[in-house]
């Protein structure tokens, strides 16, 4: 017997069957947990409330001892991957012990930072057991700009230190900036430094309400057309929207189903209230691990909301343009009020990605005419 025999064809097969497996067997693969409230930064986008934020004197932390015990649930669970935000995750008091506790618990460790708090104890932790990922966002290529969006001084400067000594200890790590009025003539600066580390920049122009569905962030919204513009700049990152468009597009299908992501399919988040979501946005159907189990939230509450349907009159229902406009009942729940009205934002912002990719491919001519097509 030939125990080293291979079944797969190559890598792409089988992670395609493990993915499908995962599916179909609703494992929560994927979670992620707002660590604390705290932020070193003031940012006039953040989409926590004002009264959840240090200016308000309202700071919660997520109780080690607590924490501890759902690592254990959610791994038992099938928990692969886990992400620690917050606020700003290393700003829990017991950071250390909560990221060691979840190193050694097996997990794959992404941390959402703003990197201003990788201080040197911190740097050694991560060298000593390296996540899978630092998630670093950058504001800004000047001090300016770091300090009309967050609020604080001296922040781009410690920022670049942190990038510096990050690199220097070969500790990954990677950078996103968040696309805004207050930043968007900057884009190409920010690009040069994250070029400058070896690094390619994701950009995120979808800036959303506060969680307590207050607008004001989207006042700092940049328009579609220079999102666009910005997002398509580059024949590389022009060459992965296509990609990614088609490689979506077939999976496209007329569904039902008001939720088409993994959120309470494979993904969760538990807040620092030690309550269980679908996802950061959706705040219902919630479950209180304190007074129950993470697998029984898992498998009695989330699949419900599996039963929503979408409107027979919702546009986004027949939609091609789902797989680039970014379609997210959550994020429609924030912006409008119901999770069944889609964002107007987010339908100009595809389309304009739609017209734009045609362009760029040579399909000048009838660009437009295929936007509307399936607009309608």
């Amino acid at each position: 017997m030939n125990c080293l025999h291979n079944t797969w064809k190559d890598n792409a097969s089988y992670f395609n069957e493990f993915h499908r497996r995962i599916w179909m067997d609703r494992v929560p693969i994927s979670g992620s947990v707002a660590l604390t409230h705290r932020c070193n930064l003031s940012c006039i986008h953040c989409y926590l409330p004002e009264n959840r934020t240090p200016k308000a004197n309202n700071i919660s932390d997520i109780p080690k001892e607590k924490l501890f015990t759902y690592l254990d649930q959610i791994a038992d669970a099938g928990c692969l991957y886990l992400l620690f935000t917050g606020g700003e995750p290393l700003l829990h008091p017991d950071f250390d012990e909560i990221y060691t506790y979840a190193k050694h618990s097996g997990f794959l460790i992404t941390v959402f930072s703003n990197g201003i708090a990788i201080n040197d104890a911190r740097l050694e932790l991560f060298e000593e057991m390296p996540p899978q990922c630092l998630d670093i966002t950058i504001y800004g290529a000047t001090e300016d700009t770091y300090s009309k969006i967050c609020r604080r001084l001296n922040c781009f400067r410690n920022l670049m230190q942190t990038l510096e000594s990050l690199s220097q200890k070969h500790i990954p790590f990677k950078l996103k900036t968040i696309l805004m009025t207050e930043n968007q003539s900057e884009w190409r600066d920010i690009e040069a430094i994250a070029t400058s580390f070896n690094r390619e920049l994701r950009m995120d122009p979808v800036i959303t309400p506060r969680m307590n569905g207050d607008p004001e962030p989207l006042k700092y919204r940049a328009e579609p057309a220079a999102i666009v513009e910005m997002e398509l700049s580059s024949r590389r990152r022009f060459e992965k929207w296509v990609s990614f468009s088609q490689r979506m597009e077939t999976q496209l299908r007329d569904l039902e189903e008001l939720f088409e992501c993994g959120a309470g399919m494979t993904t969760f988040h538990i807040d620092v209230d030690g309550m269980m979501y679908p996802c950061l946005m959706l705040t219902h159907p919630g479950w209180d691990l304190k007074r129950g189990s993470f697998l029984k939230g898992w498998k009695n509450l989330f699949p419900k909301i599996r039963y929503i349907k979408k409107p027979i009159d919702m546009p986004c229902r027949s939609c091609k343009l789902k797989c680039i406009c970014g379609y997210c009942p959550a994020l429609f729940g924030l912006e409008n009020g119901r999770e069944d009205l889609y964002s107007e934002f987010i339908c100009r912002l595809g389309h304009v990605r739609y017209e734009a990719m045609l362009l760029k491919e040579g399909k000048k001519e009838n660009a437009k005419e295929q936007s509307q097509t399936n607009r309608t």
